[in-house]
């Protein structure tokens, strides 16, 4: 077996809990939201195997996609 953990079903709270499965910008591709364009432009090197083609980031504080 890879370095992947096989999940059959959804991942969802036990009991109907108020709480998040995961954060988006602890996901591969798809989208992140940061809170400014240095964390934008911080996030793009620290996380850059995280990133894939088409990707959109939202700037909380310049209320803009990249």
């Amino acid at each position: 077996m890879g370095p992947y953990t096989e999940i059959i079903t959804q991942i969802k709270p036990k009991n109907d809990a108020n709480f998040g499965v995961a954060d988006v910008n602890d996901l591969i591709g798809g989208y992140i939201q940061v809170n400014t364009n240095a964390e934008m432009q911080l996030y793009l090197t620290k996380y850059s195997k995280r990133l894939k083609v088409g990707m959109l980031c939202y700037v909380i504080e310049e209320n803009k996609f990249y």
